[in-house]
């Protein structure tokens, strides 16, 4: 199947929003602010599904009431004004068209007309059992790109396809390799020329690819998987304005402790070995006997790692550690500051995997039985961070083997969510686990 909206039909307005019905679906433009629209699209027929929520659940700020936006309507199209901000949305096929201080900022058409390419800018594509947004903008050849996380290669997107699925990439080839461990949908695109930088943020956590004109040099384009089917557009000066608007849409983290500017030791090798606690101190000794400015260390998995080769959340080796509470004492006297790996999949063999089955903490197939993926030393499931009862049982698991120790830091790894099930619900919000966890 494909749908596209088709021609504009009836109008609707509620403060700041202004909701566009066409023949075959609807499109809502939001103002956030003078500078970050939200754009939502919905075809009938097709209902998203609940575990993949609405647009606006992830995002952290509401349209402003306050802000004045005038509403035109042409013969070929709606133009909507807001301050130094223009858009006009084409009635035969509900593209937009962004302008900032009358300059094109977003969107507008691809190639000529006799250019045989995509003319709608939203299409959805699929089947009975997947549905694909498909999102097409117009590049100007000027036009170069920024963003979407932890890739390889140049940090200049343009000519590259990109998989944004979260990846425990050991070993991969910083020039090549795709998927890295950390997307984040998000675009920044520059034009020099014409002095324009812009932000795309695509609050859907299901996204399959971003294209950047590796398809066509006229256009980039973005897949998102079963909906929402939504972005946001960020307008600045420059790229800071405009980070800055992505930021107060996406989150900002709390202002981390001061000591965590300083250098912080850290490598596999110190907890990995029997004699894992004298390493950690003799590193740090190397570090006063030298003089060197020093903050603390990051403490890799091995301290978890049993005597059978495998690793047990919240299961220290006291062969390595005898008393963690006295060592890391020691160490905080000292001024140091001590941050320790943990992991959320627990394997199978793990002394407490029957019970977090039994209390349905972890993660469910469609089914409502504990999903298994290979994990770090075999099968494991995943602690389920949308379940309230289980997040509550992790806090206190964490106050009870670190924090109350004098741990002072808690390092989330290897919880990319590596589902291989598309059907599964949790495979379809996996991309937001890592914020669950934190």
């Amino acid at each position: 199947m494909k749908r596209t909206l088709g021609c504009l039909k009836e109008i609707d307005r509620k403060g700041g929003d202004f909701t566009f019905r066409f023949e075959n679906g609807s499109l809502t433009v939001s103002f956030i602010s003078r500078e970050i629209i939200l754009f939502d699209y919905n075809a009938l027929g097709y209902k998203v599904p609940s575990m993949l929520k609405d647009a606006r659940d992830y995002i952290f700020i509401r349209p402003d009431s306050c802000l004045d936006v005038s509403m035109e309507e042409l013969e070929d199209d709606v133009v909507l004004h807001s301050d130094n901000v223009e858009l006009r949305l084409d009635k035969v096929n509900g593209n937009v068209s962004v302008f900032r201080n009358g300059i094109l900022v977003h969107g507008g058409r691809a190639g000529g007309k006799d250019t045989v390419i995509p003319q709608t800018q939203f299409s959805l594509l699929g089947n009975s059992s997947e549905k694909i947004g498909r999102f097409v903008f117009a590049r100007e050849m000027e036009d170069s790109f920024y963003g979407l996380g932890d890739k390889g290669g140049s940090p200049e997107r343009t000519g590259r396809r990109v998989r944004m699925y979260n990846k425990d990439a050991l070993g991969y080839d910083a020039e090549n390799s795709d998927p890295l461990y950390k997307s984040i949908p998000f675009l920044l695109k520059v034009n020099r020329a014409k002095g324009v930088a812009v932000g795309l943020y695509f609050p859907d956590p299901c996204i399959r690819s971003f294209d950047i004109c590796s398809e066509s040099r006229f256009y980039f384009s973005a897949e998102v998987v079963d909906g929402p089917f939504s972005y946001a557009v960020m307008m600045g000066d420059d790229y800071r304005q405009v980070l800055t608007g992505y930021c107060s849409l996406s989150g900002r983290p709390a202002f981390p402790p001061l000591y965590s500017f300083g250098y912080f030791g850290s490598s596999m090798n110190y907890a990995e070995a029997w004699d894992a606690q004298q390493r950690i101190e003799r590193f740090f000794r190397d570090v006063e006997d030298r003089d060197l400015p020093c903050e603390g260390l990051y403490v890799s998995s091995g301290y978890l790692k049993a005597d059978d080769g495998k690793r047990y959340s919240f299961f220290w080796n006291r062969r390595k550690f005898p008393d963690p509470k006295a060592f890391l004492d020691d160490l905080r006297r000292r001024g140091y500051h001590l941050t320790f790996n943990i992991k959320p999949g627990i394997l199978k063999t793990h002394p407490w995997y029957g019970e977090l089955v039994e209390k349905g903490y972890l993660l469910k197939d469609n089914a409502g039985r504990p999903i298994v993926e290979y994990f770090w030393g075999g099968d494991a499931s995943f602690i389920d961070f949308n379940n309230p009862d289980a997040i509550r049982w992790w806090k206190g698991k964490l106050n009870e083997a670190y924090l109350d120790f004098g741990v002072e830091g808690v390092w989330n790894d290897n919880n990319e969510c590596e589902l291989a099930d598309g059907e599964l619900d949790a495979y379809k919000v996996r991309s937001v686990y890592p914020v669950r966890m934190a």
